[in-house]
């Protein structure tokens, strides 16, 4: 998901270079960061059989005990994000 060149902006070459430098070294699978990724990272994955493991857009460090985590206010937003990412990757067969 970076490049020392270019930063976040990765092209299709970089991601299929990456991928397949993982497959050559035995890695199947990947844990994903808690935003959202390129739609075209899972079109890869589901491509060249890599099994992406998909965490959440919920970013609570520092706040350990505290919001969100325990308290009822926040239970919707915190359920429709979850949600949203299974929408999202839903028609995956590497999610």
């Amino acid at each position: 998901e970076m490049d020392p060149d270019r930063g976040s902006a990765l092209s299709r070459a970089d991601m299929v270079r990456d991928i397949r430098i993982m497959k050559r070294l035995n890695i199947n699978s990947v844990r994903t960061s808690h935003y959202p990724n390129n739609p075209l990272w899972l079109e890869l994955a589901d491509e060249y059989g890599l099994y992406l493991v998909g965490e959440t857009n919920l970013e609570t460090h520092g706040v350990n005990g505290e919001y969100p985590t325990n308290h009822p206010d926040w239970t919707k937003a915190c359920v429709a994000r979850a949600q949203n990412m299974v929408h999202r990757d839903k028609n995956h067969a590497c999610a």
